[in-house]
């Protein structure tokens, strides 16, 4: 019971994680990617950015699948 209510909390949080870090890349630090590397560069940085983000989140949905398939 608690490795399901874990997974679910993963899974939740992967979801969460990505929605907030969408808003936040490419809404709200646009003008950090142009400071750091340069307005040409920028959009790849956002965009490279936001792929590590769905790596994370796939890593979590990845142990949250693990959790339910664990044995005891």
């Amino acid at each position: 019971m608690f490795r399901v209510l874990a997974s679910m909390v993963l899974v939740f949080t992967a979801i969460a994680g990505c929605s907030l870090a969408a808003l936040v890349i490419f809404l709200i630090a646009p003008p950090f990617w142009s400071e750091t590397v340069g307005p040409k560069l920028a959009a790849y940085a956002a965009i490279l950015s936001f792929g590590v983000v769905i790596w994370i989140a796939s890593r979590l949905m990845r142990l949250a699948d693990w959790l339910l398939e664990a044995p005891l």
